[in-house]
């Protein structure tokens, strides 16, 4: 492809529309559901909603998100084959899952902002890969019933995560280059905090976090009402 032709295809990016395409599944009620998700450039929402279905509301400039539904298990990527760096591709995904359900979840998030919030929802166990962009966890009223494994492997933006103060959880932190701040967890040496609401011998969410470039920090969800409402 010539130069000009490259500035063309430029110049074209910058007035296409956004395309919509939305997805609903019918998951089996009270049966473990599988989410993973690849994104390549773009934002990425996850929410709960009520009844027997999943959605994917998502809106793009060039290439649409592949979706796959089988057995339980939803997979949704974007498909980088061919991708060109110069393009402007925009990508905006809102997912939401049966609040009825439990969970595993494998986030691979890449270049953009992502909000993901797990409030209310049964985790069996979840893995996020945090890209460039800045990323927000919501845990709010976890159902915690058995030991939840959590990987949360940082990237370059900055990671905020937000804690109810009736979760229990245990978090051992390996710091990389970017800062840790837990102000409001317990510290119990060697890199490891726990919650308030932590007993042992109980049931609690097992964290495993990887600081990355990006600094991470550890909020109560009490706080995080506070700020807003100022």
């Amino acid at each position: 492809m010539s130069f000009r032709s490259m500035i063309d295809e430029w110049f074209a990016d910058r007035v296409e529309e956004d395309h919509q395409v939305r997805e609903v599944f019918t998951v089996e009620p009270d049966q473990p559901l599988t989410f993973s998700s690849d994104l390549g450039i773009g934002e990425l929402g996850l929410s709960c909603c009520e009844g027997e279905e999943a959605r994917l509301d998502a809106s793009y400039s060039k290439t649409p998100p592949q979706i796959k539904y089988k057995g339980q298990h939803l997979k949704v990527f974007q498909d980088t084959k061919g991708f060109k760096p110069w393009k402007k591709d925009k990508q905006r995904w809102s997912i939401y899952v049966p609040r009825n359900n439990s969970f595993h979840l494998n986030l691979n998030l890449g270049a953009g902002n992502s909000t993901i919030d797990l409030k209310e929802l049964e985790l069996r166990k979840l893995k996020i890969s945090c890209g460039i962009g800045d990323c927000h966890l919501h845990f709010t009223n976890i159902k915690v019933t058995q030991d939840i494994p959590v990987k949360i492997d940082g990237g370059v933006g900055n990671q905020v995560i937000h804690l109810s103060d009736d979760v229990p959880a245990v978090i051992q932190v390996n710091k990389g280059m970017g800062k840790f701040n837990g102000e409001n967890l317990i510290p119990q040496g060697s890199g490891r905090y726990c919650t308030r609401a932590y007993q042992q011998g109980r049931p609690h969410m097992k964290m495993k976090l990887n600081v990355g470039v990006g600094d991470v920090s550890v909020r109560r969800q009490a706080e995080l009402i506070k700020s807003e409402s100022v």
